[in-house]
């Protein structure tokens, strides 16, 4: 077990130094802080996405309804285009 402890302690010891260096000379504390920051935006838009979706779905609704565009009409599935197909079948053969 002494012997098994000593090539852990040797091991962790050359991780640290590994480490230390990357840190100071590798540009590893800004590769960090870039991660970091990266991690916290998305946390934040993941955090603030469905009252963003809301507030847009508000403004969308004032904005066709001040321009008055057509509403796109949706399928069960969600499938626009198959509607907007449809319809201009039917607009040729009428």
């Amino acid at each position: 077990m002494t012997v098994l402890g000593s090539f852990i302690t040797i091991i962790l010891a050359l991780v640290l130094l590994w480490l230390a260096y990357w840190c100071q000379f590798k540009g590893g504390r800004k590769s960090c802080g870039d991660c970091m920051g990266n991690r916290e935006r998305k946390r934040l838009v993941m955090e603030e996405l469905p009252d963003d979706m809301v507030y847009l779905k508000a403004k969308m609704t004032a904005l066709i309804e001040h321009t008055g565009l057509p509403v796109d009409e949706e399928d069960e599935e969600g499938n626009a285009e198959a509607v907007k197909a449809d319809e201009e079948d039917e607009e040729v053969e009428a």
